[in-house]
């Protein structure tokens, strides 16, 4: 009795999954098995790509802190901190083009706001 040959799309798969033997040469994979998939759980310390939390975390969380600062801190106290927003702006840049585009929005309008207040407590308009 003899059997068929064995399943290639399991048996000869490369160790990434991404290629299969069928005998000749290696040929891509239709779908990579179960183990070869990237996980799906989440990180310990990070959130999830596309939650709220995500989307105000990291270099967007810099630029609303850095927005914030740049507005408050002029409007109740004779201080003020005319480069400060501009960081603020840069980071909510680097935000957006991260990927955290609601963060980076709000840190940007934020953050020109503050450039606004700054040149208004400085006293260069009145």
């Amino acid at each position: 009795m003899t059997s068929g040959p064995p399943d290639a799309q399991s048996d000869h798969l490369s160790p990434d999954g991404r290629w299969r033997w069928d005998g000749t040469r290696w040929v891509p994979a239709q779908t990579p098995p179960p183990w070869a998939q990237p996980p799906t759980a989440l990180v310990p310390g990070r959130p999830a790509a596309g939650t709220l939390v995500y989307q105000l975390s990291g270099t967007a969380l810099w630029s609303i802190l850095l927005g914030l600062a740049s507005v408050v801190v002029p409007i109740l106290t004779p201080i003020y901190f005319p480069i400060l927003p501009f960081f603020g702006l840069w980071r909510g840049v680097l935000a957006v083009r991260g990927g955290r585009v609601v963060g980076g929005v709000i840190g940007l309008v934020l953050n020109g706001l503050g450039v606004i207040v700054s040149v208004l407590s400085s006293g260069l308009l009145h």
